[in-house]
């Protein structure tokens, strides 16, 4: 399914040019796997974290034509996103499996008591 979509997506590019590049879209793979990264492979969050990266690149090409900031401002923007994601989630894990390790050795501990 997710082969589809990306088909359809490519052919609207593809449709929206009139013509097929020498050098099609670059860099969609990796911006979707920031997506899905960013979206904790959910549908909803990688809805969410795609409205974002589509904001950024639209946003982009805005403040360049104004002269305002450069493309790679919006990149920097991107990857301090993805930094800050990934911290995040790894700080929410480290977190659970604590208060999970804490459980296990309150459960065992108040068996041991009961014995």
């Amino acid at each position: 399914i997710s082969g589809a979509f990306a088909g359809l997506v490519g052919l609207t590019e593809i449709m929206s040019l009139g013509f097929f590049p020498a050098n099609p879209i670059q860099g969609l793979g990796f911006t979707g796997i920031a997506v899905a990264l960013l979206g904790r492979n959910r549908a909803v969050g990688a809805a969410v974290a795609a409205l974002l990266f589509a904001f950024l690149d639209v946003s982009s090409g805005i403040l360049q034509f104004s002269g305002a900031a450069s493309r790679e401002i919006v990149v920097i923007m991107q990857g301090i996103i993805i930094l800050a994601a990934v911290i995040a989630y790894e700080i929410a894990r480290r977190a659970r499996e604590r208060d999970e390790a804490r459980a296990a050795a309150m459960a065992l501990e108040n068996e041991e008591v009961a014995a």
